[in-house]
This record gives structure tokens, C-alpha cells and sequence, in this order.
């Protein structure tokens, strides 16, 4: 067992053995030709758990969200999304909502808990007028990754509904749809679980916040289409899955082809998937529990590092200092140091640090992270 902890992020994992087996004896087939039996158990699945009617098989959520924007602009070339400023989709997508589907992205500033002040959203929402891009999709990502695993109210994600399907709505007469980049959606499922406050409904009917697979579902209602990465708190080699309306879905079949997003016989990929909702879901209350762990060690034993309380299996962290200019701006070169020291951790910007929980690293590791990062901290003081 190596002696460093890789904590830069959830996308770290190795297969474990049991999946290793799994993807070796799965059952494939031509997977474009719709013939892989594997893939189409594991859409199936997905489906049925996030409550839509089908769901696709594609190799990365990049492309996942990007068909789903596609396939919710089709109508001509002059659409927009509405995405928030700090989500994946905005920063860490390439770009690929404007560059390759030709949709102008209408940015929301996010608030430090991951969601988008209501009013501010229903400004930025375009008028349906001659002068303007047509606003077509509102994009959610939850939990949010840039803002440190922030997990989204229900009350919240039916609030941004309520503006999305407001045909009354002077300004445009149509319904909006709604996508979620749920990437760590069982990560806030999970949360779900732990905290039921999270899925308290404004509707009379209250959902069930008792199963993982419950929350999963009464999260991704409010959405026509919901995006699930693989590969990440769930410890798959590849894959996401993106799961809707029979429409969309055939719609974003045909993007995925475009894409390159068509795989043959990736059951060997979706054998992974199958083993990991077996055997790894429940579990990333681990990593949650990991994180809270982290940052109460971190909090207790060095105060003057600046905490933020987990939401669920992020740790965002700053060591600047009110008297020491130099340790402005100083994550970059904070996360070279911990690494010297055996511990890796990313940075979000120039000021925060980011540890993220995950598969590959058990529990007593994580005092030893907090014992790394207290040290290192202390050596850059020079104390």
C-alpha cells in the first residue's frame, strides 16, 4: 500500500477487485446497434431510479450535459442556457455548451451554498424577443463541486422549477425545461438521508428522505433530464449515464453518435456501473462521515486554519492569514508542500484548498491528513 494519500478529488479511484471481476465476465454486445445487454440493464436501472423513462450510456458527464443542453436547444440556433457562474458546467466544461452546441450560456452568480438568488435568475431570464437568444434550459448541479460539495435544498430546485415552467410569464409564454448536472447526486441523496431537512417539499406531499434510492429519486423529479457521473464517489473506471423522457433520449442518442460518445462493447463499462450501485452506493456515507472527521480534526487542532463545514465528502480549506500577507493567494504553493509531505489535495482557486473523500482512503487516514496538513502548516509559520 502506498504511503501517500491522494485526496485531489473522488475521480482518483482504482477498481476494486470485485468490479475488476465484474467487467471481466460481463456479457456484451454492439452497444450503437442497441445490442449490449449489460448497457441496457444499466440504463434501465438508472432510469427507474431517478424516476424517468429511459436513460443513455455515455463515457463522460462532460458529454452527458452537453447532450442535454443539445438535445433541449434543437429548435434552430439561437437558444441559451441559464447555468450558474461556479458550476462545472460553466467552468470546467470547455466551454462546450457555447463552442460545440452553439448555445449561449446566460451566467447566474452562485451564492456560497450553491444555489442561485431566485430574483437575480428570473432577471437574467431573456424576454422572448426579437433581440434576444431564446432561453431554453435552466442547468442545476447538485452537489455543486466548485463551491466544495454543496448539496441543494428540494425546496430550492422546485423554487427554480416554478420560474422555469411560468408560462404566464410575460416575458416569454413557453415553459423552460430543467436539466441536473448530477454528477455527486448520490452524494447529495446521501446528505439527503442524513439530513431530511434537505428534501422538505413546498408541495403537500412530502417525499420519503428514508433510502438513498429514495432521495435519489424525489431530487431529480423537478428535472426533465438528470445527469449521473460513474466515476467518481461510486469508484467506476469510466461513464455517466443521462436519463428522461423517451424523446430527449432518442434525441441525445443521436448527439452521442455525433459526439463520439458511441461505444461498442462497453458492457465491460457498464459491468463497473452495475457492481458499483451493488456494492458502493450506501457507502459513500463513508466518505461524508471521512470529511466531517477531517474537518473537526482540523478545526480542533489548528484553529487558525480557516474551515469550511463539509456538506458531504468536500473539505474546502484556507491557511490565509490576517497578518501574514504572503499566505494570500497561497494555495498553489500550499498543495506542492503537503504533497513533499505525502498528502495530495487540489486547489479551487488561488486561496482554497480542496480534499476530497473517496473510495481509495480509509478512515485512519484521514488523521493523518489532518496531522500533514497541521505540520505543514506550522512549517510555513515557522513554528
Amino acid at each position: 500500500m502506498s504511503d501517500i494519500i491522494d485526496l485531489r478529488s473522488d475521480t482518483v479511484t482504482k477498481p476494486t477487485q470485485g468490479m475488476r471481476q465484474a467487467m471481466a465476465m460481463a456479457e456484451v454486445g454492439d452497444d450503437v446497434f442497441g445490442e449490449d445487454p449489460t448497457v441496457n440493464s444499466l440504463e434501465a436501472r438508472i432510469a427507474a431510479l431517478l424516476g424517468k423513462e429511459e436513460a443513455l450510456f455515455f463515457p463522460t458527464a462532460t458529454m452527458s450535459n452537453l447532450a442535454a443542453c443539445m438535445a433541449h436547444c434543437h429548435e434552430g440556433n439561437m437558444n441559451e442556457a441559464v447555468l450558474g457562474a461556479d458550476s462545472h458546467m460553466a467552468l470546467y466544461e470547455v466551454g462546450n455548451v457555447a463552442t460545440i452546441g452553439r448555445i449561449f450560456p446566460r451566467l447566474v452568480e452562485n451564492l456560497p451554498d450553491g444555489t442561485m438568488d431566485l430574483d437575480k435568475l428570473q432577471k437574467a431570464i431573456m424576454p422572448n424577443d426579437v433581440h434576444c437568444t431564446t432561453p431554453r434550459v435552466i442547468c442545476i448541479e447538485n452537489t455543486n463541486c466548485h463551491l466544495g460539495g454543496q448539496v441543494l435544498p428540494l425546496r430550492y430546485i422546485e423554487r427554480v422549477r416554478a420560474i422555469a415552467v411560468d408560462i404566464k410569464n410575460p416575458k416569454r409564454g413557453y415553459a423552460m425545461a430543467m436539466h441536473c448536472d448530477g454528477a455527486r447526486l448520490w452524494n447529495a441523496a446521501v446528505a439527503a438521508v442524513e439530513r431530511p431537512e434537505l428534501l422538505q417539499s413546498t408541495g403537500r406531499e412530502q417525499p420519503s428522505a428514508s433510502t438513498v434510492t429514495s432521495a435519489l429519486a424525489a431530487y431529480a423529479k423537478p428535472f426533465e433530464t438528470v445527469s449521473v457521473c460513474l466515476s467518481k464517489g461510486l469508484g467506476c473506471p469510466v461513464g455517466s449515464v443521462l436519463a428522461g423522457n423517451k424523446t430527449l433520449v432518442t434525441r441525445a442518442r443521436h448527439i452521442r453518435k455525433m459526439l463520439g460518445g458511441g461505444m461498442r462493447q462497453s458492457g465491460v463499462l457498464a459491468a463497473a456501473a452495475v457492481y458499483a450501485l451493488d456494492h458502493h452506493l450506501e457507502r459513500l456515507r463513508d466518505d461524508h462521515v471521512n470529511a466531517r472527521r477531517l474537518a473537526e480534526l482540523l478545526r480542533h487542532d489548528e484553529p487558525r486554519i480557516d474551515v469550511v463545514e463539509p456538506s458531504s465528502n468536500m473539505v474546502l480549506f484556507r491557511v490565509r492569514q490576517p497578518d501574514r500577507p504572503a499566505l494570500n493567494d497561497f494555495a498553489p504553493e500550499f498543495v506542492d508542500i503537503l504533497a513533499k509531505d505525502g498528502l495530495r489535495v487540489s486547489y479551487e482557486d488561488s486561496d482554497t484548498c480542496r480534499i476530497v473523500a473517496n473510495l481509495g482512503v480509509d478512515a485512519p487516514a484521514f488523521d493523518r491528513a489532518a496531522e500533514i496538513i497541521v505540520r505543514c502548516f506550522r512549517r510555513v509559520l515557522g513554528e
